[in-house]
């Protein structure tokens, strides 16, 4: 609760239109699909580009969602790498999620990043990263997070659910 708290207050903080996808609103048996389609639920409202962060990742600032807003609307996509191989934010065009970018991504593994960047390189398509930030996936991230910064709430045993910024042409 305490990172899903933190993450809001960060989102609002830019003043970016945000929709909130929860548990009770994903829709699918993994997280692929679950991605996936929360992504076609927001483009179908009419939104031309979507970013998508997590809720576990406590140094992302609202600068870093300001600027991913800036990216994603020039070029069309935005990462944000974690340091364990995968991403803290993941913007996207509606261009760029039809073309089939996130089928065939292993999802929650070290690989993700590196697999998302050799889809960018097979279509031609330039990105630029945002900052690199350690998320927390595990008690030794939570321990090594707590010893950098000075967090005093408890924080949920489950994974948080999905945040969709958005932004419209």
């Amino acid at each position: 609760n305490f990172l899903l708290k933190q993450t809001l207050t960060t989102v609002e903080a830019t003043g970016i239109p945000y929709y909130l996808v929860d548990e009770t609103l994903q829709k699918g048996d993994t997280f692929s699909t679950r991605l996936n389609n929360a992504f076609q639920e927001v483009f179908n409202l009419g939104y031309a580009h979507v970013i998508a962060v997590g809720s576990d990742c406590p140094q992302r600032g609202s600068q870093d969602l300001l600027l991913s807003r800036q990216l994603v609307e020039r070029n069309n996509i935005c990462l944000g790498p974690d340091t364990h191989g995968g991403v803290h934010l993941l913007g996207l065009s509606k261009q760029i999620f039809e073309a089939g970018i996130l089928n065939g991504i292993s999802w929650n593994t070290a690989r993700v990043f590196k697999q998302v960047s050799r889809f960018l390189k097979k279509e031609n398509i330039q990105h630029q990263p945002i900052s690199v930030y350690a998320d927390i996936n595990s008690s030794p991230d939570l321990l090594t997070n707590l010893n950098n910064r000075t967090t005093k709430n408890s924080l949920p045993h489950h994974p948080p659910p999905q945040l969709a910024l958005l932004t419209n042409d």
